[in-house]
Formats: C-alpha cells, structure tokens, sequence
C-alpha cells in the first residue's frame, strides 16, 4: 500500500478517536452543567416558593386581622344598637350571673343535625284546624315546640312540635298538631324517657307510684308486705321506710285539701263517685269513709291499680286511655274526680262530653291538678321545657273556666293550689251560651306567650340555639328593650335574673 494511502488512513482513524473521546468529554461536561443549572433552578424555585409562602401567610394574617376588626366592629355596633334599645332607669347588676346570650345570630354556632330517631309514620300527626274544645276556627300561632326540642328522646324531629295555638273562643292554648295511633302510644309506653326523666339504655326507676312499669309478682308480693303495715305508721316505730310505704301518708295529707273543697262545696249523700288517674285512691277513700261514697277508680298504671285495690279495697279494674278516652264502668255517677286530666288529653272535647254523659242532673265535675300557664308566662320557667309531650293543652283559670261552660257544665268554683289549678263545675240539662274571650285579654295573652317565647329561646343551651337563627336578632332586641336582658359588669350581654332568682 502506498505510503501516502497509510498515513491517510492511520489519520482518519486518529481524528476519530480524538472526536469520540472529546464528544464524551463534551457530555459529561454537558450533564454536570445541566445538574448544576437544575440544582441552581431548585433554589431559586424554593427561594421564590418561601416567599410566596411568606407573602400568603401575610396576606392571610392581614385577611385575618381585617376580618376580626370587621367582627369586632360588627359587635361594637350592635353593643351600641343594643344599648340604645336599654330602657331607661332600670335596676343595675341583676344581669350578673344570668345565661349568656350571643349579641346576634352570626356569633350562633351550626343548629344539630337532625336525627330522624325511630320512624313513625306522619299519618300518626293530628293536624287541627279548630280548638278541640269549643270548637272556634280562628287562633293565634304562640310556640312551635315542646320539650321534645331540649331532650334526645329517640322519637324524630317531628315529634317535638306541636304548634301550640292560643284559641280566640275559649282561650285554651292547644297543640294544633298532636300525636294519635302509633306515634301516642310509643311515646306513653316510653313515658319516663318521653318527660326526660331517664334516657335510653338507663334503667327506667322503679317507683310504685309514679312509674310506669308493669308489675311483677315479687314486686306484687313486696308491695302487699309494705302495705300489710297500714297508712299510718309512727316514726317512734323505729321501721325503716322500705319496711312499709310512706307515700300512703304522703298522699293522704297532701289530697286532704281537695277532701276539704268537696265536702264543703258539694251536699255528699252516699254519692257516687269516679276517680280518675288517683295516685294513691286517698281522696276516694276519704269520700267513702266520711260521706258512704260508693268509689271507683282508674288510675294510669299497674302501680297505683294495685295499691289502690290492697289498700282501700276501691276497684281499679280499668286504666286511663288519654286518647280514647272511656269510663267503662256501668252506671251513672254524682260526682267525678279528674286529676290532671285536662292537660293531658287528646281529644278535650270528647273527654268532657263522656264525663258530662255519665254524671247525674246536676253532679259535679272537679278537675285538680291543672297547670297554670303562669308557671312560665309570670315565673320565669322555660315554656319549652314546661310543655312536655304530653301537655297537649295549657290555660289560665279564666279559659278553664270558659272551657267548662263552652262543653255543657256551669263553673262552681276555681282557685289555686300549690301553683296548680283548681276547678268544679257542675253539669247543666242543656249546653248554655257562653262568653268568648274578650279581645283585650287574648292580647295581653298572646304579648305575655311573646314574652314567655323569647325567654324559652335565650334559655336554650348554646347547641340548640341555631335553631333559631334566623330571628335572634330580634329576639335579643326585644329581650333588651324590655329589660329581660342586659350587660353585666364586664359588658357580656346576658338574661336578667327573677325577682326568684335574684333573691336566691
């Protein structure tokens, strides 16, 4: 091969390799700058990612501080409109100490989430569009809910209200819709945990007067035992109160005024007489042994049917049914004795109508046992709480008195009793006229119910209160306006105490 053409070649072959290895060196070199731009590109990134963080974290501090100053002037203004609406001259320092109260809605925190609770079918509601008792169309709407709202009842959410109406006749404020069927008879068969008085799971106590449960032939047994001992048991005796049963003497003294009433206001000649719902049958037994009265009775559970019965030998064969009321006994009667009865009733009308049917020309109705709708219009008592599920009708003495004269009886006598009302009324041969209530009354009634409503509404515990978001502020602005509430000391708005409760 010629020189040259080798020279050539081993040149060629020379200025590849040389290429290759610089090409590789060009590549690595390439790759490390690329690494270090990246590695440069990162920190600037995180440069600018701290700032922006920095920069969001000031803006959302400023957004903060802005929205407290808002709030805060928000509060400053409404403490201000709040304290405009004080009226003037009012007592300092009854507000200290009383339930807090949020300045406006927008300080409420979220109502519950409902719980539907057991289903009952809704066709279980009564919806009324006139009052059960005398029958008048036209009412006036004075508190949705019953004590239902404040209690984890297991019942859903429409169990809890009853649009009570306040009735433009008679004056009786009423339920508008109330449970009937399926929906009354599971809250009466839970009848402790519908007043609250226990929860689900608990044990329900065991009270021979008050409870509901059916009795076992032990407790039959332990019961007869206890009552083996009589009614009247001295304390120099040394028994203990298990050994026999204090509530029989209990129930003597403390129906003993109602024994007074009827022996002075009715002529008792060997009457015959119906008690019903007696607790412990001292009345009948009283009646029975003073006058010769022929006595029977229909308590409200097994309890008092037994004791009744072992006591005073009075028949208590048949119970009260609230909502198909009856008097299965045979026979007309003189005198017929209602505790609590009124109040408690699903169908008022029918009630009064069986009562008048089954009572002698001229005999007597006495009702006792009857809340006053003062015990939450005039004492400061929570009107939800007061009106339990089963207080489908609340009054004052003049609307008793109306309700009575309005269903076929003319009103004898109505007084109080231990904050409770009092009422006999005699049967009349035809359903007589009847004044309605005047429209000044229904007036002051329903501005007291306004009233009574706003104080239920701020006595509400904080995670109830959503409920009534959207007419707080006029709620809080009516409490402070009539004085019901204030600023404490330490400018915190809160309800004012009673004249009961500022002398506790």
């Amino acid at each position: 091969m010629p020189m040259r053409s080798l020279l050539r070649r081993l040149l060629v072959r020379a200025g590849r390799a040389f290429n290759e290895e610089l090409a590789s060196e060009l590549r690595g070199q390439h790759k490390r700058e690329m690494a270090r731009m990246k590695e440069i590109e990162d920190r600037v990134s995180k440069q600018i990612r701290a700032v922006a963080t920095k920069s969001e974290r000031a803006t959302a501090e400023q957004r903060r501080t802005v929205e407290q100053l808002r709030a805060e002037a928000t509060r400053h203004q409404g403490e201000i409109r709040l304290m405009l609406k004080r009226p003037d001259g009012r007592s300092r320092g009854r507000a200290d100490g009383g339930v807090p109260i949020a300045l406006s809605a927008a300080e409420l925190p979220a109502p519950p989430a409902a719980s539907d609770g057991i289903a009952i079918p809704t066709d279980s509601i009564e919806v009324l569009t006139a009052c059960p008792v005398c029958g008048t169309r036209e009412s006036t709407l004075v508190s949705e809910f019953n004590k239902l709202l404040l209690l984890e009842s297991g019942v859903d959410s429409d169990a809890g209200v009853y649009d009570y109406s306040l009735c433009h006749g008679c004056g009786v404020v009423h339920a508008r819709r109330r449970p009937v069927g399926q929906r009354y008879r599971y809250i009466f068969d839970r009848f402790e945990i519908t007043l609250g008085r226990t929860h689900d799971g608990v044990p329900i106590p065991t009270n021979a007067v008050l409870g509901s449960t059916a009795l076992g032939e032990d407790e039959r047994r332990t019961l007869r035992e206890r009552v083996s001992r009589g009614v009247f048991v001295s304390e120099h005796l040394g028994l203990r109160r298990r050994e026999y049963l204090p509530a029989l003497l209990q129930d003597r003294m403390s129906n003993s005024v109602h024994v007074e009433l009827l022996g002075s206001l009715i002529p008792l000649a060997k009457p015959r007489v119906l008690e019903l719902r007696p607790r412990l049958g001292s009345i009948g037994a009283a009646l029975k042994r003073l006058y010769g009265a022929d006595v029977y009775g229909m308590p409200l559970f097994d309890g008092q049917q037994f004791l009744i019965e072992e006591t005073y030998g009075i028949p208590a064969t048949h119970k009260i049914d609230y909502e198909g009321f009856s008097i299965p006994y045979e026979g007309q009667f003189d005198l017929i004795i209602a505790n609590h009865m009124f109040t408690h009733s699903v169908r008022p009308r029918a009630f009064f109508d069986t009562v008048r049917d089954r009572l002698n020309p001229g005999g007597h109705l006495y009702l006792y046992n009857e809340p006053d709708e003062q015990d939450f219009l005039e004492d400061g008592k929570s009107m939800f709480n007061s009106l339990n599920a089963f207080h489908l009708q609340t009054f004052d003495g003049a609307s008793l008195a109306r309700a009575l004269e309005a269903t076929g009886f003319e009103t004898v006598f109505v007084t109080h009793h231990g904050g409770n009302l009092i009422a006999l009324g005699r049967k009349t041969s035809t359903l007589q006229p009847w004044r309605r209530m005047p429209d000044e009354e229904r007036e002051r009634r329903t501005h007291a119910y306004q009233k009574a409503r706003d104080i239920a509404i701020l006595r509400l515990p904080d995670r109830l209160r959503g409920h009534f978001a959207a007419e707080w502020d006029a709620v809080v602005e009516r409490a402070v306006s009539t004085g019901l509430a204030d600023f404490d000391e330490r400018g915190r708005l809160r309800l004012v105490k009673s004249d009961r409760e500022a002398g506790d």
